[in-house]
């Protein structure tokens, strides 16, 4: 009973972390979008929904190709396994299937509205993606490098679904759609692969 006290209280931090940040990078957008007229649809268009499922679909696909079939067979990305079973698997591990859509969605919309919304609109592609790697791993960059270059190509991806759509709702549709299914994916699918271990 005490372990699992203990896996609600880390599932309750982790959203209420989730929740901080970002309406944080929420906000930010907002009063950039206000300062400078910045201006998009006010609710999706049935194109954007599923424009954004089919980013989620094609960006879940190649990240299972290569955490999972990739990464484990080349000795040099086996790193990214690790990463993976060490910081992915139990994150993913504190949300059920409930818990998982609201922090996906919450993801989605902060990460994007600040990433592409004001980073891409103000620094340009490259910069908003190379940022979104950073802002992730922090001062562990170096240490999960091929991993954050990974997060920085996700980061292309999402943009250029921005750039492409003219609208910040498919990228922000991806990146949830996405989220949602790699917590699904490494909750419930998801055993190490014994090159891993």
């Amino acid at each position: 009973m005490n372990s699992s006290c203990d896996d609600i209280m880390l599932n309750r931090r982790a959203l209420w972390i989730g929740i901080v940040v970002e309406t944080a990078l929420s906000a930010v957008f907002l009063l950039w979008a206000w300062l400078t007229g910045f201006e998009d649809r006010f609710l999706p268009l049935p194109r954007d929904i599923l424009s954004g499922l089919a980013g989620a679909l094609s960006l879940f696909s190649l990240n299972v190709l290569f955490f999972q079939i990739a990464a484990p067979r080349i000795t040099y990305l086996r790193g990214c396994v690790r990463f993976v079973d060490e910081v992915l698997k139990p994150l993913a591990d504190l949300f059920n299937w409930r818990s998982a859509i609201f922090i996906s969605v919450i993801a989605g919309a902060g990460e994007e509205l600040f990433f592409r919304g004001v980073v891409q609109n103000e620094c340009g592609l490259l910069a908003a993606s190379v940022l979104f790697a950073l802002v992730h791993f922090g001062p562990s960059v170096r240490e999960h490098f091929v991993v954050a270059v990974i997060y920085t190509l996700v980061g292309l991806y999402l943009g250029i679904l921005y750039q492409i759509s003219g609208t910040l709702w498919v990228p922000i549709g991806a990146h949830a759609f996405y989220d949602y299914l790699a917590l699904l994916f490494l909750r419930y699918c998801y055993a190490r692969t014994p090159a891993a271990g």
